[in-house]
């Protein structure tokens, strides 16, 4: 799982002098480095709104008149639950070679009773962690035997914190070289990087690694891995202790479980249900002829009810984009966080999110919006509430994003706008949560006046996107001038690229196959040219 590391230092603390940049860029066209396009868009944002005259917000502020209704219709749980689908069958256990199942933990009051070493128990005490999760009680004794672990788990868990070497894509390469010469202890990576280190860094090497941690196997899987995770795993001591963990046991896992692991333990450690408990979960209903309406609901959520400490889910990344826009002309203090921002750009929103100490330069966060990027892998502590702006197609994908909130035994609350689509869905939440899912209702008339308000936006919208369009085509061509006239060479071109070979393998296995094909419908044809001129 990745952890925000909040010790994490940037190349630049003062992102003041890159916003008055980033204007300048398109007033006066003069090229600039790239930068968080957060801030960029804020500056953009705050230059609009000093024209802009706001009537009195106390009446769209106003909580009164929302009303909250419990639904108490619970639909009978069938004798299969989700969980419990993904039990791995007998056949599946011969077939994958698990000496044994572990599918039950006993309950243990403190680390004490794990008999870790002294040094683990110290540092435990000081993160102030002092009772294990069940995933911790069930595996930390098979570990400490020296076992291969295959460990499924369905419920969210705060995990063990450590200092680190990070190692992932969109950081500094000679900075990541630098820091695996001094042979860290623990190296945690993306799968691509790692890659890139073991083909280019040198004196790097994962051979005489002691353990291999693949977390969310599932989740790395699902997002085509599969052959990065294999050339790991190729790469990696013989030796090795292996620790697999995976929501859930697809085909795919098995298979990768079968490559890397020998004799495991299975670890299958299954709930009553799938979301974590202390959620409250609410949703608010769209009408058919109401789906305008979305936007001005969500700003009247957050203006309303949940300010601060709020994450916002949003399906694609110009959603994203167009709702930080509107929040911001809402005076709202949001970021992005979605798949068309650099590493650097994510970290840095997730940092003025996250960190409560910021340095004076930097604008705190309070509402964060997301795509899925956001839903797995990230610990952000003290998240309040969770908005969808709808709901995501499965139950998989909904607990994953409701599960950054209530975590490390907090409360959180999850709040869906639900279409009339989502029926199916709705009724599976209601069955497997602990509390009543309530109805929540936004007064027609405070919906209207966000609405008004944010079509009078629209003009300031285009223009902002306009800007930033500017910007971005001006710093593209500027690149590539300083490249042209200058002949700057890109550092990356000496590099090895282990996804280019396996491309040009993957092109030469299907041309041989090709021409394989070929000579085989053309052989037949010549024996029977033969035939005919005897």
């Amino acid at each position: 799982m990745a952890i925000f590391n909040s010790n994490f230092v940037f190349e630049t603390d003062d992102i003041r002098p890159s916003l008055q940049t980033s204007i300048k860029i398109v007033d006066k066209l003069d090229p600039s480095p790239e930068e968080d396009n957060n801030c960029a868009t804020d500056a953009l944002i705050e230059k609009y709104k000093k024209d802009m005259l706001f009537e009195d917000e106390a009446d769209i502020i106003d909580e009164t008149g929302d009303f909250l209704r419990i639904n108490n219709k619970k639909t009978p749980k069938k004798q299969k639950s989700i969980v419990q689908n993904d039990v791995p069958e007998d056949d599946t256990e011969e077939k994958y070679q698990f000496s044994g199942t572990v599918t039950s933990y006993e309950d243990v009051s403190s680390f004490l009773e794990l008999r870790l070493s002294r040094p683990i128990l110290k540092a435990l005490a000081d993160m102030e962690m002092e009772k294990p999760t069940p995933i911790q009680c069930c595996t930390i004794p098979i570990a400490l035997l020296g076992r291969d672990i295959c460990a499924l788990r369905f419920v969210v868990e705060f995990g063990c914190l450590f200092q680190v070497q990070l190692v992932a894509g969109g950081l500094d390469l000679k900075t990541q070289e630098a820091s695996l010469r001094k042979c860290p202890d623990v190296v945690v990576a993306t799968p691509g990087r790692l890659i890139d280190h073991i083909a280019n860094a040198p004196g790097f090497s994962l051979a005489n690694i002691q353990y291999l941690v693949l977390d969310e196997a599932d989740k790395l899987l699902d997002d085509q891995f599969a052959a990065q995770l294999e050339e790991i795993v190729r790469n990696c001591s013989r030796q090795r202790q292996t620790l697999l963990f995976s929501a859930t046991m697809t085909e795919s896992v098995k298979e990768l479980a079968s490559l890397s692991l020998q004799s495991p333990v299975r670890v299958f450690l299954s709930q009553s249900t799938a979301l974590a408990t202390e959620i409250h979960h609410e949703f608010v209903r769209i009408r058919p002829q109401r789906e305008q309406d979305r936007e001005a609901l969500v700003g009247a959520l957050i203006m309303r009810n949940f300010p601060k400490r709020t994450i916002v889910f949003m399906q694609t990344k110009r959603q994203c984009h167009r709702m930080h826009i509107l929040l911001g002309l809402l005076s709202i203090q949001c970021g992005e966080l979605h798949g068309d921002m650099s590493q650097d750009q994510r970290l840095a929103t997730l940092k003025r999110f996250s960190d409560t100490a910021l340095d004076q330069a930097e604008t705190p966060v309070d509402v964060l919006l997301a795509t899925d990027l956001a839903a797995r892998g990230i610990d952000i502590p003290n998240v309040a509430t969770v908005i969808n702006f709808s709901l995501p197609p499965t139950m998989k994908q909904y607990v994953h994003r409701v599960g950054r909130t209530a975590r490390a035994a907090a409360s959180g609350r999850a709040v869906s706008l639900a279409g009339e689509t989502d029926r199916r869905l709705l009724k599976e939440i209601v069955r497997e949560t602990k509390y009543p899912v309530k109805s929540r209702t936004v007064p027609p008339e405070i919906v209207q006046k966000v609405a008004d308000r944010i079509k009078k936006f629209e003009p300031i919208v285009a223009k902002i996107l306009q800007n930033e369009s500017a910007e971005r085509d001006l710093r593209i061509a500027n690149k590539q001038l300083q490249i042209m006239e200058q002949g700057v060479k890109d550092p990356g071109l000496d590099r090895k690229n282990w996804f280019d070979e396996q491309r040009e393998k993957k092109k030469q296995e299907l041309k041989a196959k090709r021409k394989a094909q070929q000579s085989k419908k053309t052989q037949p044809h010549v024996k029977n040219k033969k035939r005919r001129s005897k």
